[in-house]
């Protein structure tokens, strides 16, 4: 499939859309701190200023139809008209509920991405990147200042836990440097993102941190000598932190594991009881859900609101990245944007076995994910004459 070529020359459309995006990427960021995300004109703002972005990609780019794009936008729709269809049945909060919204908000950044492939190129997109890590590292300073007093941040680590580790995937794979100073400065970022993480005593985001390291070294790193090396440092890595007591008490602190004593129901945050009544519900609905209904597991909470029927297109969305990017060796050391879905869909991954919402919310918490699926999708569709960016590792180039 071809686009409009012109689309691509015309360069003050393209500064325009990449100044645009990278300024409401970075709002989108900094809208999760606690005192910005509480407030409704803001989240009404940001809202808005998506929207704005679709207007003006569905006005200025002229792109051909993709049979992976329709085919998520068919899924989203008919969720949409199945969940209308049983609230008007049922009454029961099917059109009201965070899925609800955040499928649909997932459509929105989606359509974004999509329409702008024609607008802007791979380094640019990169560029957007960057400048979501940036605004992150923006915020970092705020756990600091918090750390002592966790009334703020706990409320909002659910959102800013997936948040710092996209930053964190970001600054690793996009940021090289052949000089050994801007290296250690870069893992040195690294590392504090990751230490951000351990302050916000966000469980699921550190269990994911330990999954992506493992998916990293045996997915991306390109010869078997890498991957034997990196698993060395790693359990040297881990033997140091756990023959330390300083360390090994943060540890314990930021997973909670003196709550184990307690049982697994209070370790868990009381998910092992949330989990008995999920059983009864879906038993009592198994077809089409009872709708609205707060369960801490993404896969649990879209079976027992919507039923299997609803379910099927949802799991249809969730398991497109996975599929494409996160279980395609080839395409994940094909290309760097590739490669930056891959780690990120493994997050949210992770994410959704312990968090109601992910990776299609809290919110826009995910929303630099499926921005980035969209243009993908878009991009190869209509104007791919010359390949993405490849990551270093496989080129052995610097950026």
């Amino acid at each position: 499939m071809l686009c409009d070529v012109t689309a691509l020359k015309r360069l003050p459309v393209r500064r325009i859309m990449a100044i645009y995006l990278m300024a409401i990427v970075a709002y989108t960021v900094l809208i999760q701190l606690p005192e910005l995300r509480e407030a409704t004109a803001s989240r009404f703002a940001l809202l808005g200023f998506w929207v704005i972005a679709l207007l003006i990609c569905a006005l200025v780019a002229k792109i051909r139809r993709s049979l992976v794009f329709t085919g998520l936008l068919t899924c989203v729709l008919a969720f949409d008209c199945y969940s209308i269809l049983l609230e008007i049945i049922k009454d029961s909060g099917y059109t009201i509920s965070p899925l609800f919204y955040n499928i649909n908000l997932t459509l929105l950044f989606l359509l974004v991405g999509y329409l702008v492939s024609t607008l802007i190129t791979p380094l640019v997109m990169l560029r957007i990147c960057k400048t979501y890590a940036l605004a992150v590292l923006v915020i970092t300073p705020y756990f600091i200042k918090n750390y002592f007093s966790l009334q703020h941040i706990f409320t909002s680590k659910n959102s800013l836990g997936p948040i710092i580790v996209y930053a964190a995937i970001i600054v690793t794979v996009i940021f090289h440097f052949q000089s050994r100073l801007a290296n250690f400065i870069k893992w040195s970022v690294v590392v504090w993102l990751i230490a951000c993480v351990f302050m916000l005593i966000n469980r699921a985001s550190i269990a994911s941190i330990v999954v992506l390291t493992l998916y990293y070294i045996l997915y991306c790193l390109p010869t078997l000598k890498k991957k034997l090396i990196a698993i060395i440092v790693l359990v040297v890595f881990f033997g140091v932190c756990l023959s330390n007591s300083t360390i090994l008490q943060t540890l314990q602190f930021a997973t909670r594991m003196d709550l184990v004593s307690g049982g697994m129901d209070e370790f868990s945050s009381g998910r092992v009881t949330i989990f008995d009544d999920v059983k009864q519900q879906f038993t009592d609905s198994p077809i089409v859900g009872v709708g609205q209904l707060y369960v801490e597991n993404f896969h649990s909470s879209v079976l027992v609101q919507v039923g299997i029927l609803g379910s099927i297109p949802v799991f249809l969305i969730y398991l497109y990245p996975i599929w494409s990017f996160a279980l395609n060796r080839y395409r994940v050391n094909d290309d760097i944007l590739a490669r930056l879905i891959a780690l990120m869909t493994v997050h949210g991954v992770v994410i959704s076995c312990f968090e109601e919402q992910a990776p299609f919310g809290q919110g826009s918490t995910y929303f630099i994910l499926w921005l980035m699926i969209g243009y993908y999708i878009g991009y190869n569709a209509c104007c791919r004459t010359s390949p993405l960016p490849a990551p270093v590792a496989v080129t052995g180039e610097m950026r």
